[in-house]
């Protein structure tokens, strides 16, 4: 239903993003600075290979120039496996991304490597979710690191009722000052079908963080497909 509810899509992106107060002091309450990626979701003029599939088995490769001279710009790449078969579906995937000051230098602002796990089992009456992910951020020499975790369900209550939940965790070490904080996210939502193009749906989430009161957000809506 929403991007921004996914436990996983904020602590990998959302969190990360937003980072220090206007002068440049202490991350924003309710933002953890430095966690989550440090990339942007696409590499600008990447070079990308995916192999055939083959009995459910198949693979990527991606590669992105750094297009700078400037000291400290690195390359990126990144490669993953996925099986996809029947009920089951699993990718395994590692990123070298380079901090480099071209052709944004806004959206790639990390030395980091990533590693995510994620699988998934549809049993018919449910079909069930998890990830998990490390991240190490050599950035400027530190060691900063990420470890994140969602697990989540998907119940198709009726050919027009589907109802959702997700669980997910991030654990943010910052190495410098050798202190951690955790993120929380749990999100229960659901979709109801009123014909074949539109639907209607709705979600809840609740947001705990280290030292921080809880937050909840709730949101309804309407899509169609034209």
């Amino acid at each position: 239903s929403s991007m921004t509810l996914s436990p996983t899509m904020r602590h990998l992106n959302y969190i990360g993003q937003t980072t220090l107060n206007p002068d440049m002091s202490t991350p924003k309450q309710g933002s953890i600075g430095g966690a989550g990626v440090g990339f942007d979701t696409g590499w600008v003029n990447s070079i990308t290979y995916e192999t055939p599939v083959v009995q459910g088995f198949s693979g990527v490769l991606q590669y992105g120039a750094k297009e700078s001279s400037a000291a400290g710009d690195k390359n990126s790449y990144a490669v993953s496996g996925s099986y996809n078969n029947g009920p089951i579906s699993a990718t395994l995937t590692y990123v070298n991304a380079g901090k480099t000051s071209a052709p944004s230098a806004t959206a790639y602002t990390a030395n980091e490597k990533v590693t995510d796990l994620g699988a998934s089992y549809d049993f018919g009456v449910v079909k069930a979710f998890g990830q998990y992910t490390h991240i190490k951020d050599s950035t400027n020499n530190n060691a900063n690191k990420d470890t994140i975790y969602q697990l989540g369900v998907s119940v198709p209550v009726s050919d027009k009722v589907n109802v959702m939940a997700s669980f997910g965790s991030l654990k943010h070490k910052l190495n410098v000052a050798s202190t951690s904080t955790t993120d929380r996210v749990f999100t229960v939502g659901a979709d109801y079908a009123l014909s074949k193009r539109t639907g209607v749906y709705g979600a809840f989430m609740n947001n705990t963080q280290t030292n921080l009161s809880s937050g909840q957000t709730a949101l309804f809506g309407i899509k169609h497909t034209f």
